[in-house]
């Protein structure tokens, strides 16, 4: 059975709605997750109504509700409200990688685990008792999560002042309102297929593509010399490529943000292993600050010139501007290894195209 701190395996299956359910997409927010095996176990029946009779907790912001079924017959059950989740797991697949199921498939124990934001596990309560009591528990468990505002724990992160000179800066937002930008939309794996789409619910923001070789050469000139002997440093991990070189503007008119993601998860991009965000005008817009959710609710904001680093596996996000325009220059950091995988997968999707990274 896991324990406090345990990380629980990700994973990804369809739901009883026929939708895809992905339990990294729920970082940054608890998941309350159910095993219960069977809506026709009485037991299991008065849990589900308990939880759904407090519906009003699982907003989706703070907190969703995932039940799991291994009866063949949940197969079609439907949740009575908006942000839960059924899964039918009939052939118990999952319920042995998380550990309810033993490996020969002999033994279950029913169990509602809670995860916090990281998807660690916050707490285990297999059923036993009185339903009744079970229930009283579990909202015992529920009451004493703190609430998302409060954690503040910093993110494994690099601040890094003075990557860029503030009159490179503004050469680069110059270069951007000369020519415009566009938007690029975001990728997303589709029927094992990655696609781009336009989605404004989960980002705003027009790119421009710097196409002058010796404005890529100056930026690759200072990352070189100054970022990546950091990541080096700090992350024991060698920079030996940059995958583009771009110009972004979240801007306040369109509300411009870029909702909670990770920059790697299809296979277009599983080759990136840092991101970095370097602000060209810190000083001039409000809002647009960076979060971390898995890690709590601080905003970070490096000054004019300087860089965060992350690793491309955190989940994060740019929150909405909502004054001026925040101008970002916006690569990913990979190695030699990375660079196979790049060639291969674009070669995959794009034949007729030859990218040299």
């Amino acid at each position: 059975m896991y324990q406090t701190g345990d990380y629980l395996p990700w994973f990804t299956m369809q739901t009883t709605a026929g939708l895809k359910f992905v339990l990294e997409k729920l970082g940054g927010r608890y998941v309350v997750l159910c095993f219960f095996g069977s809506t026709a176990n009485p037991f299991s029946r008065r849990v589900l109504d308990g939880i759904e009779s407090n519906r009003e907790r699982f907003n989706g912001h703070d907190m969703v509700f995932v039940g799991v079924s291994f009866d063949p017959k949940d197969a079609t059950l439907q949740a009575g409200w908006e942000q839960a989740v059924y899964l039918c797991d009939s052939t118990g697949g999952l319920g042995r990688m998380q550990e309810v199921i033993s490996k020969d498939g002999t033994q279950f124990q029913p169990q509602t685990i809670i995860l916090d934001p990281m998807l660690r596990v916050a707490s285990t309560l297999p059923f036993a008792g009185e339903p009744d009591d079970y229930m009283r528990k579990l909202q015992g468990a529920l009451n004493a999560l703190p609430p998302l505002e409060s954690l503040t724990g910093h993110a494994p992160i690099i601040i890094l002042p003075n990557v860029f000179e503030p009159e490179f800066c503004r050469a680069l937002i110059n270069l951007y309102e000369q020519h415009g930008g566009r938007e690029t939309g975001g990728l997303m794996d589709k029927g094992g297929q990655t696609v781009r789409i336009i989605d404004h619910d989960l980002k705003s923001r027009s790119d421009h593509a710097i196409v002058e070789q010796n404005i890529k050469e100056a930026a690759l000139w200072r990352i070189s010399r100054r970022l990546v002997p950091e990541v080096q440093r700090a992350f024991q991990f060698k920079a030996e490529c940059v995958e583009r070189h771009i110009v972004a503007c979240y801007d306040a008119a369109t509300q411009g943000h870029f909702s909670a993601h990770r920059d790697n998860t299809t296979p277009l991009s599983a080759y990136r292993k840092f991101a970095v965000t370097l602000n060209l005008n810190a000083e001039e817009y409000e809002g647009g600050d960076l979060c971390f959710p898995e890690y709590g609710t601080r905003l970070y904001r490096c000054p004019t010139g300087g860089a965060v680093v992350f690793s491309c596996t955190l989940r994060h996000e740019a929150k909405p501007v909502t004054k001026g325009r925040r101008y970002v220059y916006l690569p990913f950091l990979y190695d030699r290894a990375g660079h196979q995988q790049y060639v291969a997968a674009h070669r995959q999707v794009f034949p007729e195209s030859h990218p040299d990274g």
